[in-house]
């Protein structure tokens, strides 16, 4: 009779650990750990290649494109995020990756809004629904 007694308990847990918190994400929320980008615009990421996107409190983002190291400014206002046109090195690489490289860094700049999911990523969307998708 007892295990009766604790299942409706433990899937009260499990819910209430899903729930989103309902609170606008900052910029403190971002900074910290490294983001590893999953996901440009629909199309994943190359296999084994590696995206990533830092931000410090200072209003710099930073990280590996693809093949090439990059920057670039931004500022949040709550929940809206605009970001400066990169700027990188310019070592060349295989053309798939440059190829990723380039749709990451034109998208960035158009990227309008930020959140973090239930899961932890870090959702970053354009006013036309392109995403950027993110985890640490």
């Amino acid at each position: 009779m007892l295990i009766f007694k604790i299942l409706p308990l433990i899937g009260a847990f499990s819910l209430a650990a899903c729930a989103h918190s309902g609170t606008t994400p900052s910029a403190a929320d971002l900074q910290g750990a490294e983001w590893v980008v999953a996901d440009i615009a629909g199309a994943g990421v190359v296999d084994k290649s590696r995206v990533t996107l830092n931000f410090d409190a200072e209003g710099r983002s930073g990280g590996m494109g693809s093949c090439n190291t990059y920057g670039a400014g931004y500022q949040i206002e709550g929940s809206k995020i605009t970001f400066e046109q990169p700027f990188s090195t310019m070592m060349a690489c295989e053309p798939a990756l440059m190829d990723q490289e380039r749709r990451y860094f034109d998208l960035l700049p158009q990227i309008r809004t930020f959140d973090i999911a239930d899961d932890g990523a870090l959702i970053l969307s354009t006013e036309d629904g392109r995403k950027i998708i993110a985890r640490r």
